[in-house]
């Protein structure tokens, strides 16, 4: 499995006031974020955070995108990009890394945060902020049954086109136009 230098989340400036958390964190370039509200984690649900990979062929092809098709829930039986959960301790780049290899034993090159993503569906009981990526993908092609039931590699088009899980659609929009910038 590929390695990475896990990097601890960078904070240039907290301020409390109440209920109130002002934050600067760095993850795809300096974000402000202002918490209204402390959760509670015992109490109250949290959401998740997340990885997702538009991974393109090692040959440099940037039409061609690698969709995977679900084989657990939420959105089993879609199709949608390789990636998965930020397990404790880990940084995003070397997540989306693992969840690249795990459902589809390639190697995976991140080149380029593309942002983050609001992934809220109330009725599949799901709550994540997705941080998306892209790159190639090295090696050969291996299906993990345990995590996906098929993998493909698609035209651009074609994939925008599909109705992928989660907010994969718009991650894939938002790959599309880095594209053409």
């Amino acid at each position: 499995m590929p390695r990475i230098a896990q990097e601890p989340p960078r904070f240039l400036q907290e301020h409390k006031n109440g209920t109130k958390v002002s934050l600067w964190l760095f993850s795809c370039g300096w974000l402000p974020l202002t918490i209204e509200k402390i959760v509670n984690p015992e109490t109250e649900p949290m959401a998740k955070a997340t990885v997702a990979a538009v991974v393109t062929p090692i040959n440099g092809d940037s039409m061609r995108v690698l969709l995977t098709r679900r084989s657990i829930s939420p959105f089993r039986g879609s199709w949608c990009l390789p990636g998965g959960h930020i397990d404790d301790f880990e940084s995003a780049a070397y997540a989306v890394c693992r969840e690249v290899f795990e459902e589809t034993g390639l190697e995976f090159i991140p080149e380029e945060c593309l942002g983050w993503f609001e992934e809220i569906f109330p009725e599949q009981r799901f709550h994540a902020v997705a941080i998306a990526f892209r790159g190639a993908g090295k090696g050969v092609l291996q299906q993990q049954p345990d995590e996906v039931t098929e993998i493909a590699w698609y035209p651009l088009e074609e994939a925008l086109s599909m109705p992928l899980a989660f907010n994969h659609n718009l991650v894939l929009q938002r790959y599309a136009r880095s594209l053409i910038a």
